[in-house]
């Protein structure tokens, strides 16, 4: 029985974030991707769910890796947060804007019952 060696390739952005993870076992062009590994097992087979100790990316929407000097390396919270911080404000949903025009319109009504 053959066991077959396994690459793991990852996906960049602009900044080194690794942004994907993947096999040789399931890319059938590499050309884009940065070879980072390569073994036996499940580890390196199965590497999206397997290979890093966190999930590429976290609760928050920010990449957990980055590619430094062809190395992987964990990103750390301050650089995560600074990320976060970094973002555009999320405007309002329309039942956010619905309720503080209900609010609104209580307040007045409020007021004017009590002659303010």
């Amino acid at each position: 029985m053959e066991i077959d060696n396994h690459k793991v390739y990852i996906k960049i952005d602009e900044e080194n974030k690794i942004t994907s993870i993947n096999s040789s076992a399931f890319l059938r062009d590499t050309s884009d991707w940065i070879q980072i590994d390569e073994g036996i097992g499940d580890k390196y087979h199965h590497a999206q769910g397997n290979y890093f100790s966190k999930p590429i990316m976290d609760d928050n929407g920010c990449y957990n890796y980055k590619y430094v000097n062809g190395e992987v390396v964990e990103r750390t919270e301050e650089e995560k947060q600074a990320e976060i911080d970094a973002r555009p404000p999320v405007p309002p949903t329309e039942m956010e804007v619905l309720q503080d025009y209900i609010l609104d319109v209580d307040y007045r009504l409020i007021m004017m019952e009590l002659g303010l």
